[in-house]
Parts: structure tokens; C-alpha cells; sequence
């Protein structure tokens, strides 16, 4: 039952990812399952499935250009942005807009965050432009100024050492045990660019076939495992 229970949360994982083929920045999720032998003295054979942590794939998907100029892709990095809780979160979704109020947000409205861990504000601006760095500058729209000001930089953040990311649902993802992020140090801002899911459909077509019959037979040994011990129970019945 133990493996069973961690084939189908297998099965989930899968179809999470096959749903987010196309979705931009979405990092594939992960699942592991450990065998650890039963302990103790009158303990049976055998070992329980214990189920570990699900972790995200951390690679980076496809490049694509979209020209937008608040179309974002960050090679050898990622955006950092406010989480509603007011915590903040790592994402390669960078579709960006501009709100009402000037605030640089996600699709989902999540602030975009500077160098300083502040959300990014900027006035309506032409020919606006984000170097590699993260630097962004721009001409006030309305304004006969002809040099472009510097608004913002925003912080890139660096993928951890051990790649392991905890997904927050969506594209947003926050590093283990609460570590506060680093800057990337040589990772290239791309505006104009949108980054794809790192997820390989055909790969997780055939992890779906494979997950699908470990749980088909995982199921069928259940089922005998129940018949085996009805009948135990018939010939222990006969017997008394």
C-alpha cells in the first residue's frame, strides 16, 4: 500500500508537468521515494516506501523571442519577487506589466523586486530599456528630456548550489529551509525574451507509461495479497 500511495503521488507529479508544457518559467517538479527496511524486533520483512520532499528540476527551458519590451528571460538566473505573505519567491516567469500605480508585477500581480529587496516603481517611460545586468532606464513618457535616466536594477538571483527549489504553486519557487538568496554573479538579462518550461514531453509521456504500470502491478499484488489472506481465513474457519 506504502508504494502504491507513492506511485500515485508519482502519477500526479507527472500530469502537473505534462499540464505545464507550454506554461512560461514553470520548472518541472520531482518526486523520490526511500525503502526503509521495518526496525525493531518483532518487526515483518520487508521494507516500508516513505515518500521524500517533492524538488524541481532547476535546468533552464527554451529561449524565445517575443520583442515585448517587458518580456524578460535570465540566463543562469532568476527574478525575485514579493509573495503575497510579503515573503519573496524565484521565478523565470518574466512576462512582466506595469500596474496602475507605475509597480513592476508578474502576471499574477507579484511585485518584481530590486537589488535591495524593495518592489520596483517606475513612471511611464519610452524607449525603455534592461541591460544585461538588470539595469533599468528609460525616457518619461511626455518628456522632451533626450538622455535616458537609471529607475531600477533588479535583483537576479542565483539558482542554489544543490539546485533544490520547493515549489509554491504556479511558477514561484522559494529556496529550502527559508535560506535568503544570493545574486547571480555572471548570470545576462534578456529583455525582449520569454523562457519555456523545462518540461520534456515526450520524456514525461514515457515516465507517465512506466508510473502507470508500476501502479497497475503495485494494485494487482494488493488485490492478491487480500485474496491470499481470505483465504487463509476460509481454511483457518474449516479448520476450527
Amino acid at each position: 500500500m506504502a508504494g502504491l500511495e507513492a506511485a500515485s503521488s508519482e502519477l500526479d507529479t507527472i500530469a502537473g508537468n505534462v499540464s505545464n508544457a507550454d506554461t512560461i518559467g514553470y520548472a518541472a517538479a520531482e518526486t523520490a521515494a526511500l525503502a526503509l527496511p521495518y526496525a525493531g524486533g518483532n518487526s515483518p520483512s520487508g521494507a516500508d516506501v516513505t515518500p521524500l520532499d517533492e524538488g524541481t528540476d532547476s535546468t533552464e527551458g527554451p529561449i524565445q523571442r517575443t520583442g515585448a519590451p517587458l518580456d524578460l528571460a535570465v540566463k543562469g538566473g532568476w527574478l525575485l519577487v514579493q509573495t503575497p505573505d510579503g515573503g519573496v519567491a524565484l521565478t523565470r516567469n518574466g512576462a512582466l506589466l506595469q500596474g496602475a500605480d507605475g509597480t513592476l508585477v508578474t502576471q499574477d500581480g507579484d511585485p518584481v523586486l530590486d537589488a535591495n529587496e524593495q518592489p520596483i516603481n517606475l513612471p511611464r517611460l519610452k524607449d525603455l530599456q534592461i541591460s544585461q545586468d538588470g539595469t533599468i532606464s528609460g525616457i518619461p513618457a511626455g518628456s522632451d528630456v533626450q538622455q535616458a535616466s537609471t529607475y531600477a536594477t533588479l535583483f537576479v538571483a542565483a539558482t542554489p548550489q544543490n539546485g533544490q527549489l520547493v515549489p509554491l504553486g504556479g511558477t514561484l519557487y522559494r529556496l529550502q529551509n527559508n535560506v535568503p538568496p544570493t545574486q547571480a554573479i555572471n548570470a545576462q538579462v534578456m529583455q525582449g525574451y520569454l523562457e519555456g518550461s523545462n518540461v520534456d514531453p515526450v520524456q514525461s509521456m514515457v515516465d507517465m507509461i512506466s508510473g502507470t504500470r508500476t501502479f497497475q502491478l503495485l494494485s494487482q499484488i494488493v488485490a492478491g495479497s487480500g485474496g491470499a489472506e481470505q483465504s487463509l481465513n476460509q481454511v483457518l474457519t474449516a479448520a476450527s
